[in-house]
């Protein structure tokens, strides 16, 4: 299947390279046109953190009246946030991991997971800036 980057944010390759170091990754993906009908959406988190070869530590979860989930990973490497609106057919996910290891194979898991083709995602990484005034 094909998923689409939005975007790639990336300064740490420009001129900046000298004063800030990258601490972390975070993707923020966007599931459109999906099937959420009875998911099991900690299954999805564990599969995840597996995929990301990382340890969940501990999960928390919120149902919304009158519908809507949310739901949230603490991992070894940091966190995955999971945000359903059933009505719109649509998921939000936000992985970040301290140790920048989200593999490309999750975007197809997911894509998968919720039965849709319609995935786009965009990568951020960040990063701590440091005084160049040396």
């Amino acid at each position: 299947k094909d998923v689409k980057n939005v975007e790639e944010i990336d300064s740490v390759y420009t001129k900046e390279l000298e004063i800030c170091k990258r601490v972390g990754k975070e993707v923020c993906i966007d599931v459109s046109q999906c099937q959420l009908n009875k998911k099991d959406l900690t299954i999805l988190l564990h599969q995840i953190s597996k995929l990301m070869n990382t340890t969940v530590l501990s999960i928390h979860s919120h149902s919304f009246t009158p519908q809507g989930d949310t739901i949230m990973a603490i991992i070894a490497d940091s966190h995955i946030a999971i945000h359903t609106w059933p009505e719109y057919k649509y998921v939000a996910i936000d992985i970040f991991s301290c140790k920048q290891n989200i593999p490309d194979n999750i975007f197809s898991y997911i894509s998968n997971f919720f039965e849709t083709e319609d995935i786009t995602y965009h990568t951020l990484f960040r990063k701590v800036h440091f005084n160049n005034d040396k």
